[in-house]
């Protein structure tokens, strides 16, 4: 047996404690309930879900960390959150699916939110490292940075200010 085969990847590690920072994360706001869902590689889960009970809306969150200056989120990872949705809208006042980011190197997360009325085509999209944390490549119209990307990042990054319970 190989080194390789008994020592596991770093990469895949990192995932895991991030997705379990996410998770811990939003259940610090009142009224939040959130879950991983350790099914990597799943074609129909997210890797964190999460409902807040005041606001009657249910997340589906992909999380992606990297040490590089660029991340990629797959095609099939944007439409496995929308699909998974489905199933809360008839029971959810609100359903949003969301790209959450963590760069090692800026030490901050950057999330955006997938506007459903937008989408006309889903791609492979890349995200760029700048001083402000990870932009997402030009031309995606159907990535949103509005008031419920910032409340989920104030969440993610610690800060407590201007966040609803």
């Amino acid at each position: 047996m190989t080194v390789c085969a008994i020592v596991p990847d770093i990469r895949k590690i990192r995932g895991y404690t991030k997705e379990l920072e996410v998770t811990k994360k939003l259940m610090r706001k009142k009224g939040m309930h959130a879950f991983r869902i350790p099914t990597s590689g799943s074609p129909m889960l997210p890797d964190v879900f999460a409902i807040d009970s005041y606001s009657k809306t249910v997340y589906a969150l992909e999380v992606k960390s990297s040490t590089r200056k660029m991340i990629e989120v797959e095609r099939k990872q944007i439409v496995r959150l929308l699909h998974f949705l489905k199933a809360f809208n008839t029971i959810a006042k609100d359903c949003v699916a969301a790209i959450a980011l963590y760069s090692y190197r800026a030490k901050k997360w950057r999330v955006y939110v997938v506007d459903r009325n937008k989408i006309t085509k889903v791609y492979t999209v890349r995200f760029y490292l700048t001083d402000d944390g990870f932009q997402k490549e030009d031309g995606v119209d159907f990535l949103d940075r509005g008031n419920r990307a910032e409340l989920l990042e104030q969440l993610l990054n610690g800060s407590r200010k201007g966040v609803q319970a």
